[in-house]
């Protein structure tokens, strides 16, 4: 059994996208990315779990389990469409929530580039004595 980490939001597509540009994003999403290595270094990415929004307007995460490279996924197929279209990109952000209730950060589009932003929890941590699960009271 793994760690697990959600994410909510979504990338959008930065520019206007073509049918082509279609066809290479959505032949590139949920696959095994040790099965492809034509798209280049993988980090510490295995799959690509995102889809493709309802309205087709970008991407988000496909609900899989044990998402532990989604930065190194957003900058492998920004880097793979670029091969063909250097003005591909995305915009927006996704915000994960792991396991711990602390784990906090934001998958961030920073000129062009997917980046890992930490969130900071302010206030005080405390343990509950009965169950033990820990949490932050915020002081105003």
């Amino acid at each position: 059994m793994g760690y697990s980490t959600d994410f909510t939001g979504e990338l959008k597509f930065a520019g206007e996208m073509t049918g082509p540009m279609f066809a290479k994003v959505k032949s590139m999403l949920q696959e095994d990315l040790r099965d492809h290595p034509e798209w280049g270094p993988r980090g510490d990415c295995y799959y690509m779990q995102f889809e493709l929004l309802k309205d087709f307007s970008g991407i988000e995460w496909d609900g899989g389990e044990k998402f532990y490279g989604a930065v190194d996924a957003v900058n492998i197929l920004t880097r793979v469409l670029r091969e063909t279209w250097p003005e591909f990109g995305f915009t927006g952000q996704l915000n994960a929530q792991g396991e711990q209730f602390d784990d906090r950060w934001v998958l961030a589009m920073e000129e062009g580039i997917a980046i890992k932003r930490d969130v900071v929890i302010v206030g005080n941590r405390v343990t509950c004595p009965h169950c033990e699960q820990e949490f932050v009271i915020e002081e105003n």
